[in-house]
């Protein structure tokens, strides 16, 4: 995995996966030393968001979780009903929404938010198991 450090944002650049042009904000996972989008609405492996996609193979600059940064998060077509203090969880498409009470939280909103909107949110240091 190859990787530097911004000393303005503290982000890191990661190899993307797939293309992540167009896709800020969305969540995103590793895999294979490479950043993905995080599909699974389910899974606790969130790792951080996407602040300035590039296309497949390409590096995307990426704010991962535990940096201590407000970073803006993307809402899915569907996000629910969102304010600020809303655990967030992400959409099967990287997107975000209101995390249901079954589901796993990765950040929380600190602003209200509508479909397809742009977002501040604090990331979670770990993803959380929303009981």
């Amino acid at each position: 995995m190859q990787y530097g450090i911004s000393k303005d944002g503290l982000l890191v650049t990661l190899e993307a996966n797939e293309d992540h042009t167009g896709k800020e904000g969305y969540g995103v996972k590793f895999s294979s030393g490479k950043a993905a989008l995080q599909t699974s609405d389910t899974a606790l492996t969130t790792e951080g968001v996407i602040t300035d996609g590039s296309a497949s193979g390409s590096k995307s600059s990426v704010a991962l979780n535990g940096i201590n940064a407000v970073v803006y998060v993307k809402l899915s077509g569907t996000p629910g009903t969102v304010n600020p203090g809303t655990h967030l969880g992400n959409h099967t498409d990287g997107s975000w929404k209101a995390a249901a009470t079954n589901k796993n939280w990765s950040a929380v909103a600190l602003e209200t938010g509508a479909a397809n909107a742009l977002i501040k949110a604090r990331l979670l240091s770990q993803p959380l198991a929303k009981s």
